[in-house]
């Protein structure tokens, strides 16, 4: 198994505070600008790592609070890279994503080269059976395409780093099988 992106850190040992104050940025780049939602902030990092191998950075902002939605530092982003996605594990319609591009679309004008992206469920029932489930949820695959498509990058190119990034994947209902807790 390739391991592209450890997904493990030092917890401190003493009891410590970190605000919550709202979005942050966990990786810096300049071509695409991605707002995650909880766990698909592992599934960005982990596009991210396959991206880079075609010399595309993403700046992946985590939003980590919902309430207030602070939309600044998105915002910034965004008029940096001029690209915009949205990535939630709820559906695309109605959903967090949804939200967070009304929001920064009423906010202030802004100019993208590309319409943004919402990425999310597939807008359909969630699946009970794990034969029913593969395509439902969103994953890293599901990103590299999109920003891919986005940026009109190569097929040839695209295709030989999805097939690289399959090998990452694990199987549905498990968190990818780099990512290591914290809980």
């Amino acid at each position: 198994m390739l391991d592209p992106l450890p997904q493990q850190d030092k917890v401190k040992s003493n009891n410590y505070l970190t605000p919550l104050d709202g979005p942050k940025i966990i990786k810096k780049g300049k071509n695409f600008t991605i707002v995650c939602v909880s766990y698909m902030a592992v599934e960005a990092l982990i596009a991210s790592s396959f991206l880079e191998k075609i010399n595309i950075s993403l700046e992946i902002i985590d939003l980590r609070v919902l309430r207030p939605l602070k939309v600044d530092k998105i915002l910034k982003s965004v008029n940096k890279t001029k690209f915009l996605m949205a990535v939630d594990l709820g559906w695309k319609s109605f959903g967090i994503s949804s939200e967070i591009l009304a929001t920064i679309f009423c906010s202030q004008k802004i100019s993208l080269k590309h319409p943004p992206i919402r990425l999310g469920m597939a807008e359909k029932p969630t699946p009970s059976s794990r034969g029913l489930v593969v395509g439902h949820y969103p994953n890293s695959i599901d990103i590299i395409r999109k920003v891919g498509k986005a940026l009109q990058v190569d097929k040839l190119k695209l295709d030989k780093i999805i097939k690289s990034a399959k090998l990452t994947l694990s199987p549905i209902d498990v968190p990818n099988n780099i990512f290591k807790g914290p809980f």
